[in-house]
């Protein structure tokens, strides 16, 4: 009797303990789903799905752009407890391009691209889906064509290309611009390139470069030419000159600079109320080998900006006032403040916080802020070009969202700013060992005002 009575509380044990453990074993997984869709929410991040497999995350459902995907992929990455992220079936939502038979068509290619190249021109038409795309086309073009004069006719739709597409697309740019006079074509499923080399070697050259780096098929029809003789003459080394056309007719002059001013940061827009991840960090200050291929244009040779002097205010503006000012002069006397070396500054340690000095001069800014209200705000942040494009472009969004913050602590409406992140595109000095360091900047921008475009 007592051996039956002990083997029964010894099957109450069992069994007990077996449900508690599947109990607890089932309500981790709940609360990790809880927890990411939460953070999802407090992100403003919607039409994400959160499934869990164990202490795994699993994403489904769709959002509206490649970088709103990758906040949603962090967000939940940083939930405490969550071990792994599967976000294969996380996708960017296609352009709705009209109802056909009540469907919506979605694109059928993430490239198709054109490039003409003769006499130190290159013609760039088509269209490419994702703007991480758009963005290595323009870093391969500063890279492969330095001092080449860039006429730009290339639509932005949405999507997400993969990493073989942009590796067509590089190797044929590459690949082209090894050639005196030719035409790409760059397809999804296809590269085909015609046009002339200088001689065999070079020939040879551009069959290795796009052979050897992409998957076929790739068509090649090189003919070597003799290059009609050269006349000495003095060269001035140049920026790449970047026009975006408008149909067929090309803007030049201030025209093109204000074409290349609209021309980037797509998807890089914080969102207003949500704070970069916090383990996004800035890229290394030394430079890696691989980026000399990959960097911004090359900047011309520039004595680094003087200070200007503490006492020359612009329009003659008396910081202490608290008088209202015309936007344009608020406008000037911000951009006084943060000129060359007195540029807003941030800890190197992991918070990346403003400096003493950079809150002192966001301080000032905020002062300024007040005494012409109305208009909107941007704070945009820049970076040199060391570094991976991604992390400088998280880094310089991170240090605008900063700024922005601070502004609102210190009064200026919240619904006047908004912050969006650069990274290396718009150097306002040359990327020489003596300047780079002052493109690793944050601008303040008054809407319907005017900011010169350079450093000097």
């Amino acid at each position: 009797m007592r051996k039956t009575i002990a083997f029964a509380a010894f099957v109450v044990l069992v069994v007990g303990g077996y449900f508690a453990v599947q109990h607890e074993s089932e309500a981790i997984p709940r609360k990790l789903q809880k927890d990411a869709l939460t953070a999802l929410s407090a992100a403003n991040i919607g039409g994400v799905e959160v499934a869990m497999s164990g202490r795994d995350a699993v994403l489904h459902g769709a959002v509206q752009t490649t970088a709103l995907r990758g906040r949603a992929i962090e967000r939940v990455q940083a939930v405490p407890g969550i071990r792994d992220v599967d976000y294969a079936d996380l996708k960017v939502q296609a352009p709705d391009r009209g109802p056909v038979d009540g469907m919506v068509v979605a694109p059928a290619a993430s490239v198709d691209l054109t490039a003409d190249w003769k006499d130190g021109e290159l013609v760039l038409r088509g269209e490419v889906f994702g703007a991480l795309l758009d963005e290595r086309l323009d870093q391969k073009v500063a890279q492969a064509f330095p001092g080449a004069r860039v006429l730009k006719k290339v639509t932005v739709r949405e999507g997400d290309a993969d990493e073989e597409v942009v590796k067509r697309v590089a190797a044929g740019l590459e690949g082209l611009s090894k050639t005196t006079s030719g035409t790409l074509r760059v397809t999804t499923d296809e590269v085909t390139l015609s046009g002339a080399a200088p001689d065999e070697a070079a020939r040879s050259a551009i069959s290795d470069v796009l052979r050897g780096q992409i998957a076929p098929p790739v068509k090649l029809a090189i003919a070597v030419s003799v290059p009609p003789p050269t006349v000495d003459a003095d060269v001035v080394d140049g920026d790449a000159t970047l026009v975006t056309l408008d149909d067929d007719d090309a803007t030049t002059g201030e025209d093109a600079a204000a074409a290349v001013d609209t021309e980037m940061a797509v998807d890089t827009e914080m969102a207003v109320d949500t704070e970069p991840a916090a383990d996004t960090e800035r890229a290394a200050d030394t430079e890696p080998a691989a980026v000399a291929d990959t960097a911004a244009p090359a900047e011309p040779d520039a004595a680094a900006p003087p200070v200007a002097d503490a006492g020359a205010v612009p329009h003659g503006v008396d910081l202490g006032a608290t008088s209202p000012l015309d936007p344009q002069v608020c406008q000037d006397v911000i951009m006084w403040l943060y000129e060359g070396e007195k540029r807003i500054t941030f800890t190197d340690d992991r918070a990346n916080d403003l400096t003493p000095e950079g809150d002192a001069i966001v301080q000032r800014i905020a002062s300024l802020l007040k005494r012409c209200p109305g208009p909107k705000v941007t704070v945009e942040g820049y970076s040199h070009n060391l570094g991976e494009p991604d992390a400088l472009r998280s880094a310089t969004a991170k240090h605008a969202w900063k700024v922005r913050q601070r502004l609102a602590e210190l009064g200026v409406d919240e619904k006047r700013l908004t912050s969006r992140g650069y990274g290396y595109n718009r150097p306002r000095y040359p990327n020489t060992k003596e300047t780079r360091h002052l493109n690793d900047r944050v601008e303040v921008k008054i809407t319907g005002t005017t900011v010169p475009k350079g450093g000097k």
